[in-house]
């Protein structure tokens, strides 16, 4: 199987990079569709092979207030919704037409039950706080 993960990533073995990337399913995305939507609970994470993808909320029927852009050779997901299996809040949209591996929780506890190393992959879902408190609560750099 051709890799589908940067060289690496992670602290796997051989033969569990390949459990791992046997567990990524391909998505194709075509511009303007979206993998995630308010009122959604996300139930999964995604790995960008090609394409990119913005995060945001409507705050009214004009704006958005954007609360992520994600490119190639990233992981993505709603972080709050999927750790807390609550509904979003937000959009998550293909901004060109993208190629994208599916982790489900499924097959991520799947995983897991397989081999306690996959226990790593939980800094996926590790926010970065300062860039969550900046652009969450729209604040500028000076605050």
């Amino acid at each position: 199987m051709p890799a589908i993960l940067p060289v690496g990533f992670g602290n796997f073995s051989h033969s569990e990079m390949e459990l791992l990337q046997a567990a990524l399913l391909p998505i194709e995305v075509t511009k303007g569709a979206c993998l995630l939507k308010p009122g959604q609970v996300c139930q999964s994470l995604y790995f960008i092979g090609s394409g990119s993808f913005i995060q945001f909320k409507e705050k009214d029927e004009i704006d958005l207030q954007v609360i992520d852009l994600h490119v190639d050779q990233e992981w993505m997901l709603n972080q709050q919704s999927f750790v807390r299996q609550q509904p979003s809040e937000t959009f998550i949209q293909a901004y060109t037409n993208s190629n994208v591996f599916e982790l489900t929780v499924t097959a991520l506890h799947d995983l897991i039950r397989l081999s306690p190393v996959f226990f790593q992959l939980a800094r996926l879902l590790e926010p970065t706080p300062s860039r969550i408190k900046l652009f969450d609560d729209q604040l500028s750099p000076a605050e």
